[in-house]
């Protein structure tokens, strides 16, 4: 069997010295490298798509229509960059960068959005959240209190499902509204109980991208304790960062859901 270039200590036998072998801190400075094409991509879209917004005349709005497809195209671009990132672990650099840039875009397009027109300083709210929800995390990983198991994969699982269940759910309440008010029977507490459906569900994914970060810390000790190579850090630093943005883009869901069931009541 080929050796893999990540594991060279166990399949080889080959000792890397430590300025070859993974370790806490270099996976901490390209998650934080990561997170910087993260931030350039998306306070572009911050600063750049107010001006779009702002002026109402023809030429902006072609362009804010265009920016608006090109973000789109962001979004498969990250899909498409994230995953060869974590599967192809040798080019993890090269496409994490790429997969960071694009959802920068992505996320600096709905903040912008929502704090334009919804609620002021989302964005910071959010992050604050995310890294609230990190450090709670590390803490417990590190004190030992939640460690991956074959338990923790089961309730992460019925999380998983019964987020899909909920989803379909939502669907189903919201046709039946959609055609409540065509018809003119649609009600206030109608609305307001469907809102408060697609809370529970953006809970139940968020509580999934909050475990999930327990998985991502349990990869960074195996990979350095292991002695993998340093490009390990790569692949091991992209999977932190898919997850702080999966969870920094459910809560700003939450946020704009629980905004519209107030503003409701």
């Amino acid at each position: 069997m080929k050796p893999s270039p990540l594991y060279k200590n166990i399949e080889t036998g080959i000792v890397l010295d430590s300025t070859e072998a993974a370790t806490y801190k270099g996976i901490a400075i390209k998650t934080l490298i990561f997170l910087a094409f993260n931030l350039v991509g998306a306070l572009g879209m911050y600063f750049v798509l107010p001006q779009l917004i702002g002026s109402g005349d023809s030429a902006s709005s072609r362009w804010l229509v265009g920016a608006l497809v090109a973000v789109s195209i962001a979004s498969i671009l990250a899909v498409i960059f994230g995953l060869l990132g974590r599967f192809i672990p040798r080019l993890a650099k090269v496409f994490g960068s790429i997969y960071s840039f694009c959802i920068g875009l992505v996320i600096g397009t709905l903040t912008t959005i929502v704090d334009h027109y919804l609620i002021r300083f989302a964005g910071l709210i959010c992050i604050t959240g995310t890294l609230i929800i990190f450090g709670v995390m590390l803490l417990l990983f590190a004190t030992g209190v939640v460690k991956p198991s074959a338990k923790l994969k089961a309730i992460v699982l019925g999380i998983l499902i019964a987020g899909l269940l909920l989803t379909i759910a939502t669907l189903i309440f919201g046709i039946v509204l959609n055609v409540r008010n065509i018809t003119g029977s649609i009600n206030g507490w109608s609305i307001s109980a469907y809102l408060g459906l697609c809370i529970g569900v953006e809970v139940f994914f968020l509580l999934y991208g909050v475990i999930t970060l327990t998985f991502n810390f349990c990869e960074a000790q195996a990979v350095v304790t292991s002695g993998a190579s340093k490009d390990a850090e790569w692949t091991v630093a992209l999977g932190m960062e898919i997850s702080l943005v999966y969870i920094y883009v459910e809560l700003l869901r939450i946020l704009v859901l629980i905004a519209s069931l107030v503003d409701r009541r």
